[in-house]
């Protein structure tokens, strides 16, 4: 399966949204509107579900297009 072009790749988890850029054009969206010091998880900038909308209101709203991740599957 292919995936879809896009910006960024957006994983929803019910504490903490995972917001991963997937292109340069991301990656100096990010550099430009996000504080230095906002938190990271690997490569994927960490945010908390009351700003997830706001984010990605800005995100779009300068061009840019975000796609929901598909979920890791665990395996037991």
């Amino acid at each position: 399966m292919e995936m879809e072009m896009t910006d960024f790749r957006v994983f929803y988890d019910g504490s903490v949204s995972l917001v991963t850029p997937e292109t340069p054009a991301a990656h100096e969206w990010l550099a430009e509107h996000v504080p230095a010091d906002a938190p990271w998880f690997g490569d994927a900038l960490a945010v908390e579900p009351r700003f997830l909308d706001a984010l990605i209101d800005g995100i779009e709203g300068d061009g840019l297009a975000v796609t929901p991740a598909r979920p890791p599957v665990y395996h037991s």
